[in-house]
């Protein structure tokens, strides 16, 4: 057994130095394509050392008996990777004239200077960010009735967490990668030796995820701390205080809570009041920490921290996403939003059911059920799930095993939970063919030429047909568009009488940022 275990680690050992010279020579290639190399020398000098790493780690792949000392080179060329892709981001800002960042860092960083200033955030016209920056809306949160999101989505941390970054001088935009580098790290050290030559690979070779830090996308934060909580699990205080510290942070975290009070239960030992104890003191721990870093504001005005923090499920958002809502944005079918929210409640619902009766056999299935359920949102960005699997990878690959309280399992079928599933993907499935037959009430068809300012859209022409046999008026949008340093309301388009068929309307303004959506909110 120990000479399979000992040829098992050599061949993790092998493929860690193989895929790290890849990935270590996909990044010096991409410095020559968009490191601006002809006029930074740190973006040369990383090229090639880069390269050189490169091949020092498949020469010492090469080895019958690879050097123990080998493992090590691993973790410092992946360190030169990232290295690369700092400077890249840098030599593009400098190619730019400024960071292109997302609604996400802009509001942030505008709320903590807020606070500074002691004024509170929640409430705040936050489309004055992108006046102070002077920021195109390329990446801003554009809803149904033509405004953008423009007051604070996320729970207090959100914007605490930049705060001593502001306080010694640093810009915001170095924090998000900075926590995406700490959880890349503690899930190097966090997992068992055996895994470690080959456990970064994915998060390194898929770029998005650095991509994401670097380009103003929060969740590496609440990625860190759920890693961080995983690693602290036999800790109950320290487990309770991290989920807490998540939570606090961005809601896509809350969709956990169910599945870890299910977890605690069934791997705490003792009867079944210890058992529910131990979930009582994880809920408390978890909530004190939300009550204590969010409780000034909810005192402060507790109307608009309410509306702030429950603003991604309450506001009128656009359906955009890469999940099943791309069928509605690219015009196939016109998907309900009702059915991505019953398909969204539904999934979640029966994956808990699952993973409460067959916990035995799935235990790593916490992490998959809350991103499976987000991506049927109608509202489906990759952000939302893809830092779940930071914490699976350090679950699964941990040192530390799942483990049940007792030690018999109970053997049961998947089959109720199959049939749910049947039963509700047919469901979203029906929704979605009587989207495309239907005959919509509204139909609007885009006339052109568009006005144009430099890249951006800034007016159009559209026709619209109204055929729900009453008269309607254009809502009035809930906030003005501010671009560049003036603020401009949307221009009203004629009324729509019911019958009057297709009909060209005055031109209607357009924000930029009304082009697409965020990887934000």
């Amino acid at each position: 057994m120990a000479s399979v275990d000992s040829q098992s680690d050599d061949t993790f050992l092998r493929f860690g130095l193989f895929g790290t010279a890849v990935l270590t020579w996909m990044g010096a290639t991409d410095l020559w394509e968009f490191g601006d190399v002809g006029a930074l020398t740190l973006s040369v000098g990383l090229l090639l050392a880069s390269y050189l790493v490169g091949f020092v780690l498949l020469i010492l792949a090469c080895w019958r008996n690879i050097p123990r000392f080998a493992r090590y080179a691993i973790p410092v060329a992946l360190l030169v990777v990232v290295a690369d892709y700092f400077q890249i981001h840098e030599a593009n800002a400098r190619l730019r004239g400024g960071d292109l960042t997302t609604d996400v860092l802009l509001f942030g960083e505008y709320t903590a200077h807020l606070v500074l200033e002691g004024q509170n955030p929640y409430g705040a016209d936050l489309l004055e960010a992108y006046r102070a920056h002077r920021a195109p809306f390329n990446f801003s949160t554009p809803q149904i009735d033509g405004s953008l999101v423009g007051h604070l989505p996320y729970p207090a941390l959100s914007f605490l967490v930049l705060v001593p970054a502001l306080l010694v001088g640093l810009r915001a935009s170095i924090v998000y990668p900075i926590f995406q580098v700490a959880a890349l790290v503690a899930l190097y050290f966090g997992v068992s030796p055996r895994y470690r030559p080959i456990i970064l690979l994915p998060f390194l070779g898929e770029t998005v995820y650095l991509g994401y830090a670097l380009g103003g996308v929060s969740d590496p934060v609440w990625g860190f701390l759920l890693v961080c909580m995983v690693l602290a699990w036999d800790r109950p205080i320290g487990r309770g205080l991290l989920y807490g510290l998540a939570v606090s942070f961005k809601q896509h975290p809350w969709f956990l809570a169910p599945f870890l009070l299910v977890r605690i239960f069934w791997e705490t030992k003792g009867s079944r009041t210890e058992r529910v104890r131990a979930a009582a003191l994880f809920t408390a721990l978890s909530v004190g920490v939300f009550v204590v870093v969010n409780l000034p504001f909810v005192i402060w005005d507790p109307v608009e921290w309410f509306r702030g923090v429950f603003l991604p499920f309450l506001a009128p958002m656009q359906v955009y996403g890469q999940g099943p809502s791309v069928l509605t944005t690219v015009g196939w079918f016109t998907i309900p939003k009702s059915a991505h929210t019953v398909a969204v409640l539904g999934l979640l619902s029966i994956g808990l059911l699952a993973y409460t009766r067959h916990y035995h056999r799935v235990p790593y299935l916490l992490w998959m059920v809350p991103a499976v359920a987000l991506w049927f949102g109608h509202r489906s960005l990759t952000s939302y799930w893809y830092f779940l699997a930071m914490p699976l990878a350090m679950d699964a690959f941990g040192v530390r095993r799942p483990v049940l309280a007792s030690s018999e399992a109970p053997r049961r079928s998947f089959g109720p939970e199959l049939a749910l599933i049947g039963v509700l993907l047919t469901g979203f499935v029906a929704s979605a063919v009587w989207g495309a037959t239907r005959q919509p009430d509204l139909e609007i068809s885009i006339v052109g030429p568009h006005e144009a300012i430099g890249n951006h859209i800034s007016g159009t022409r559209v026709r619209v047909r109204n055929g729900t046999g009453r008269q309607i008026e254009p809502r009035k949008p809930a906030s003005p568009v501010c671009t560049g340093s003036r603020s401009t309301n949307h221009r009203r388009s004629s009324r729509s009488r019911a019958g009057e068929g297709s009909r060209s309307t005055r031109p209607a303004r357009m924000s930029p940022g009304l082009r697409r959506g965020s990887r934000g909110t």
